[in-house]
């Protein structure tokens, strides 16, 4: 049996955890691309790739203006740890459609973009879109990881991302 909401407001999105089962997440109104936009993070943080991307997928599917699912998709099959997960072509078109959404105005689109380049073999691009991205950078934080990555291009080697939770 689930935990109560907090807080439930009719026609939003909630996310519950289920007990037993691994205490799996799931989306209790499915209808909401923000709910998966969520919940594709915490599968790609556990190392569940298949359901990370079925969520990314069903965001778009829901609103396919949703740049963050457009670029959190890019990144994954740009930079996924396991190879059979990465799939340079296919990121490279969700970066550029992140990038096409957002007027090239929201730095992780651009950093998306930057490692699909990378992913592809083409650092001289992957370099320029991490600049930018590094500019747009709002956070030191960002700042810091949008940096580390262009360092690898410069070097002509391409990202890979550790699903662990990042330390500050």
């Amino acid at each position: 049996m689930g935990e109560l909401a907090r807080l439930s407001i009719f026609g939003l999105p909630h996310r519950v955890s289920q007990r037993g089962n691994g205490r799996q997440q799931m989306v209790v109104n499915d209808g909401h691309y923000s709910a998966h936009v969520e919940l594709m993070a915490d599968w790609r943080i556990k190392g569940e790739y298949d359901k990370a991307i079925a969520d990314y997928k069903k965001a778009i599917e829901l609103n396919p203006r949703c740049v963050d699912a457009y670029s959190s998709l890019a990144f994954l099959q740009a930079s996924c740890l396991d190879e059979k997960y990465r799939d340079g072509k296919k990121a490279l078109e969700n970066g550029k459609q992140a990038c096409e959404m957002s007027g090239g105005k929201d730095g992780d689109a651009l950093d998306s973009l930057a490692a699909a380049y990378a992913e592809n073999g083409d650092f001289d691009r992957a370099v320029e879109q991490e600049t930018k991205a590094l500019k747009l950078a709002m956070t030191d934080r960002s700042k810091k990881k949008f940096q580390a990555r262009l360092e690898l291009y410069q070097q002509k080697k391409p990202y890979r991302h550790d699903p662990k939770p990042e330390k500050d």
